[in-house]
């Protein structure tokens, strides 16, 4: 260990620390309390950077788990046909593990294929099956389909889509917020009718 790289405020205090790692005491908040009732006035995250060299480094196995429970929304929104190898195996580990899971990710799927493909049937199907599912945020999301359903089949069923005025309302807010306060309506007409 480099005396240099300690920092300056820990340094009266790395005894402790080091009679308290070797213990057992491994929890960075409870080490920087300890200390601070010893007289430490420096910053808790410098503990805990301190510490952290102190730690084994990960094995191999670990450190995949860690990246698979981070990237496993993802793999479950992602259409199938663009996973890689080793994305699909990393997926079908997860669906075999959780029968909900599972079940939910069927679910999503069918839902991207009957949007991409505007197919009405499908999503129909789906619609019920979805209902009819004991996952009760599919359940919930289907009654507030079947709520809407007339307007949700138009959007199969027509190429209209109402994004482009989407767009248009989210840049005059945009434009309405940075004026906020200090534009009066002639500018803000200007710039929202003005060329941008």
């Amino acid at each position: 260990m480099h005396h240099r790289r300690i920092p300056r405020l820990i340094e009266p205090f790395l005894p402790y620390l080091l009679q308290r790692w070797a213990d057992g005491c491994q929890n960075g908040r409870q080490l920087t309390r300890e200390i601070e009732q010893l007289g430490y006035q420096g910053k808790g995250s410098s503990v805990r950077w301190m510490i952290a060299r102190w730690r084994p480094p990960k094995t191999r196995g670990q450190s995949k788990r860690r990246l698979l429970t981070r990237h496993v929304p993802w793999l479950l929104l992602r259409a199938p046909d663009l996973l890689k190898q080793a994305e699909r195996l990393d997926l079908e580990r997860v669906l075999a593990v959780d029968e909900w899971l599972a079940a939910g990710y069927k679910l999503v799927q069918r839902f991207r294929v009957a949007l991409h493909d505007r197919d009405v049937t499908a999503f129909q199907r789906w619609l019920l099956d979805a209902a009819a599912s004991e996952l009760k945020p599919f359940a919930r999301l289907a009654v507030g389909m079947t709520d809407d359903l007339v307007a949700i089949t138009n959007a199969f069923c027509y190429p209209w889509s109402t994004g482009p005025v989407e767009g248009h309302i989210n840049r005059v807010k945009l434009i309405k917020r940075a004026g906020y306060g200090r534009a009066k309506l002639p500018l803000l007409r200007a710039r929202v009718l003005g060329p941008n």
